[in-house]
């Protein structure tokens, strides 16, 4: 397998993610229930928020309005942030072990306030060239535009790539473009891969 570039999804591959916990604390500011509010996470609001079709503003008014939550803009970002842990165990060491011949790339749907946090909390970034981000692709995985977008933007041919990701729909579509994929959610997942298939030295 010759793999000139790794491409790894954000949420639940790079970082932790908390979305329960964090419509769980809108709820005690909005009237809603938690489980009314916990399908806000991947709804066609929060998606048209990924995808730059609404604004962070627009998403915040939007969200007063449906829940009726009594929250100032920036006591709704902090909470929305919430949402994004630090690293997961062992992917800092993990990236760091990757040879530096191979080019990494995050793509992820995310929104903006979510990537902001990901920045602060992520040093291993400056190992990364490309971030195809879906707020600012104006499509969202698994949309054949993210993967074609990708290639054309690496130069690569499909089987030079590795698509890391931990929703399936996303692998399934990335290996009909004829990426080379790996269903995954930790490190040791990822990393016993890399080793299995030469890619890391074993240890």
């Amino acid at each position: 397998m010759a793999i000139h570039h790794i491409i790894f999804d954000l949420g639940n591959v790079l970082v932790d993610i908390f979305p329960e916990q964090t419509l769980q604390r809108f709820a005690h500011h909005c009237q809603e229930d938690a489980d009314t509010l916990r399908r806000v996470y991947l709804s066609e609001l929060h998606l048209k928020l990924m995808s730059g079709e609404l604004s962070p503003t627009k998403f915040y008014h939007e969200m007063l309005k449906r829940f009726h939550c009594d929250l100032s803009y920036d006591q709704f970002t902090t909470i929305w942030k919430s949402l994004v842990g630090g690293p997961k165990p062992g992917i800092d060491a993990l990236i760091h072990r990757i040879p530096n011949h191979i080019q990494l790339s995050v793509c992820s749907n995310t929104d903006v306030w979510h990537w902001q946090v990901a920045l602060e909390k992520c040093s291993f970034f400056h190992r990364f060239k490309y971030f195809f981000l879906s707020f600012e692709l104006g499509h969202l995985k698994p949309d054949p535009f993210c993967f074609q977008y990708m290639l054309q933007t690496l130069r690569a041919d499909a089987n030079q790539c590795l698509f890391i990701d931990d929703t399936l729909e996303n692998i399934q579509t990335a290996r009909r473009f004829g990426f080379h994929c790996l269903h995954a959610d930790n490190a040791d997942t990822i990393q016993n891969f890399l080793v299995n298939h030469g890619i890391l030295p074993p240890g």
